[in-house]
């Protein structure tokens, strides 16, 4: 198994599509608990050369990753199974590496995650993830969730629920692979480890939702302001804004971030708020509308009725659009400075409703 950085992995890696083999992209391989898990064959996919074509999905508003990724399955099996929300990562290794906890889903509260060594002393339960590290040929690893822990002939086996390992395969059953479940014995306890038949998928360990220490969010207060209300879309704009929704925050903005800024729009904004397609255009209008609509938020920067751009600067609506931004005034970006001060009041969007809820919006 190996992955190849390029916008769709079973494009060439000089950008031209493959050839069109194997079962078509989206088709079902198969389904656990009523979660289905489809082919992520990308070399088969007519959709991805769609003008609009959007790579996300989603489920009742909330967005569950790009089409059919292993990190997508995860997401939406625990969304569907225990009602919790993985956040945004770029990759499935960051699950063991970056990522402490999960949010419940009706309520935003702090569900901290549990991570067990592979080939440590507790055995993996039903609805814990299986999480790979990235190696060299494998460099954003995979996850995988456990949905059967059974023993046959004095042998421990796993079988996991999964997406984007075989692809353009059926499952055998409610399961998509059965890996054996070694067991050792070390200072007088049993170990339990998994060693996968394809040798870049080499496991961390397992994750665990530990639901019974779930924690409510202490109430909104408003932070100290970290961005100045300039209407110059610098790096730490960028940052602070990849940051709200879910990007690696490294200040690029690419378009994974313009993605990111519409996923969040889908699932916290408004119908009117909500992007209906990629055109970036569209983006930066839905973004605006929600922008005045929490202009409470904005104080103390007055955001007039509705927001422009001179088109001319260093904005948030020409790079959305991914301008060249080489000759740039210095004029100063309605949308920009509004962005700015709603950046500053709220770092997360799970805080959102209880910021308006305190302020009386």
């Amino acid at each position: 198994m190996t992955t190849h950085q390029r916008r769709w992995p079973g494009d060439n890696p000089n950008g031209e599509k493959a050839p069109v083999t194997g079962m078509p992209h989206g088709a079902v391989l198969g389904s656990c608990a009523g979660v289905e898990g489809y082919n992520c064959n990308y070399k088969n996919n007519p959709d991805a050369d769609l003008p609009h074509y959007d790579g996300s999905n989603f489920l009742d508003g909330l967005c569950t990753g790009m089409k059919w990724q292993c990190v997508e399955y995860a997401r939406r099996y625990w969304i569907i199974k225990k009602g919790i929300v993985l956040p945004s990562l770029s990759w499935a290794a960051h699950i063991w590496t970056k990522i402490e906890h999960v949010s419940r889903r009706d309520d935003y509260a702090i569900v901290p995650l549990e991570k067990l060594p592979n080939f440590g002393t507790e055995m993996p339960r039903v609805g814990d993830f299986l999480v790979y590290q990235s190696t060299p040929n494998q460099w954003v690893g995979h996850v995988a969730v456990v949905v059967d822990v059974l023993q046959r002939d004095s042998r421990w086996f796993v079988r996991v629920a999964e997406q984007n390992v075989e692809n353009n395969k059926l499952w055998p059953g409610e399961y998509a692979d059965e890996l054996e479940l070694q067991t050792a014995s070390l200072d007088g306890k049993t170990t339990y480890g998994i060693t996968h038949r394809d040798t870049d998928l080499v496991l961390d360990g397992w994750v665990r939702a530990r639901l019974d220490q779930a924690q409510l969010r202490a109430p909104w207060t408003r932070p100290e302001p970290r961005l100045a209300i300039s209407g110059i879309y610098d790096h730490d704009s960028a940052v602070a804004l990849q940051r709200f929704v879910g990007s690696y925050p490294d200040g690029s903005h690419g378009g994974m971030t313009n993605t990111d800024i519409r996923n969040v729009l889908r699932q916290y904004g408004r119908q009117e708020e909500a992007p209906k397609s990629t055109e970036n255009d569209e983006l930066i209008a839905c973004l605006r509308t929600f922008l005045v609509r929490h202009r409470v938020l904005l104080a103390p920067f007055v955001s007039p009725p509705t927001l422009g751009c001179p088109a001319t600067g260093r904005c948030v609506c020409r790079t959305i659009r991914r301008e060249t931004l080489e000759d740039t005034d210095e004029s100063v970006c309605p949308t920009t400075q509004a962005l700015q001060a709603f950046l500053n009041s709220l770092h997360h969007p799970h805080d959102l409703r209880s910021a308006m809820s305190q302020l009386g919006a």
